[in-house]
């Protein structure tokens, strides 16, 4: 709801109008692709708020500077708020070209309004001064953390970056298009009615800095943004559509929108979840690990991230290797676990060698009741998969 909110307050400062804002804001909101983020209890969303707020506000300074008032702590602000979001989620990189390209038409507003280079430079350096003041702040806290980040930066991205294949990257961002209606249509609505060349631009850059990193689905929400403001653009005031056909294009293509975000989302998503009772009930994991390991400071090596919060109900000492691509230091983890719990598929035969080299052997597997769900479910792959089954490897030869 926060980053619906800056949106529609983004949306209505750049002039557009207000039925098409609300809409759009909706459109945000529901879609696919953005509801299965925030539904994960994954923080994106906020990165997105202060991300987009900070674009209102570069907005809202443009407004009072070309009403003759004071706008620079406005300015200061949205350095603020944009800085702050890479510290809740640096992936929202993606979204600053975005802010870049609403900073420059400020810019150049306020050159051709006073025709003068030191007021830019006060306004560039209102809002880098706010992002450094932020940035600042925010690293006090864990300045003597800082030497273990930079130390870590690199093996940590190494490891969560597969290799790299262009291919990969632009098949990723196709297979998008099956949650997320909106980067479509966005795509159609600037080839059809170009205006807002700055966004496009943007948008261009964002896409391309993209696709040289490793494109995946909560990554790709980033681009929701710059397809909204396409759409946007097009609704400006004065609403510019002389010719028929392309007012019915764009009025098609909202409606498409509207009518897919809220069957996928408010319908067709809730419709799976029911279907998945069973088979993704949290009390089922719970029984697992009580009857399979039990309570205590068990040393547990976790592969399945689901047992995440069974372990911490239950006691255990989780443990997983994330960083040490090269396993270096792999096997001397294992050695040190009484149990490891994976996901059945994920044990391959080096893997197996792996375990059975560190004393652990395979005790059972861990099954949980299935249902039958809905086709649509992988046809488009809305919702969670079903939980297990997993395999249990522990030190000793019988169960607890």
């Amino acid at each position: 709801m926060a980053a619906a909110t800056a949106l529609l307050g983004w949306l209505l400062s750049m002039k557009t109008d207000r039925r098409v804002s609300v809409v759009l804001a909706l459109i945000f909101l529901l879609d696919p692709m953005f509801v299965q983020n925030y539904r994960g209890a994954r923080i994106d969303c906020w990165a997105l708020t202060f991300c987009i707020g900070g674009c209102w506000l570069v907005r809202y300074a443009m407004a009072r500077m070309q009403a003759g008032r004071p706008f620079r702590s406005a300015v200061t602000s949205a350095g603020v708020l944009v800085a702050t979001s890479f510290f809740i989620w640096p992936s929202v990189a993606v979204t600053y070209p975005l802010v870049i390209a609403e900073l420059f038409l400020l810019l150049r507003t306020q050159y051709a309004m006073r025709l003068s280079v030191t007021d830019i430079v006060r306004s560039v350096a209102a809002f880098a001064g706010g992002g450094l003041a932020a940035t600042a702040m925010l690293l006090i806290p864990v300045w003597h953390l800082v030497d273990d980040f930079f130390n870590d930066i690199r093996p940590v991205l190494k490891a969560s970056q597969p290799a790299y294949q262009f291919q990969n990257q632009i098949q990723s961002l196709f297979n998008s298009f099956k949650l997320s209606q909106v980067l479509p249509i966005s795509i159609l609505v600037a080839f059809v009615y170009a205006r807002g060349k700055s966004l496009a631009c943007a948008t261009t850059i964002a896409i391309a800095y993209l696709c040289s990193t490793w494109v995946y689905l909560n990554r790709l929400i980033y681009l929701l943004p710059y397809a909204i403001g396409l759409i946007a653009s097009a609704y400006q005031t004065p609403v510019a559509l002389r010719w028929k056909a392309r007012h019915f294009i764009l009025n098609t293509a909202l409606a498409i929108l509207v009518v897919v975000s809220i069957t996928l989302s408010l319908i067709v998503r809730p419709a799976i979840a029911l279907s998945q009772q069973e088979s993704r009930d949290p009390s089922a994991l719970f029984q697992l690990g009580r009857d399979s390991i039990g309570t205590g400071p068990h040393r547990v090596y976790v592969d399945a991230w689901e047992f995440y919060f069974v372990g911490r109900e239950l006691g255990w000492r989780m443990f997983n290797e994330y960083v040490d691509a090269d396993q270096i230091s792999f096997s001397r983890l294992l050695e040190t676990v009484d149990y490891a719990i994976l996901a059945k598929g994920s044990v391959g035969a080096a893997f197996e060698t792996r375990l059975a080299k560190a004393g652990l052997s395979f005790q059972k597997e861990l099954p949980v009741k299935r249902q039958q769900t809905i086709g649509f479910t992988q046809l488009s792959n809305l919702g969670a998969k079903p939980y297990g089954p997993y395999l249990l490897y522990s030190r000793r030869a019988t169960s607890p």
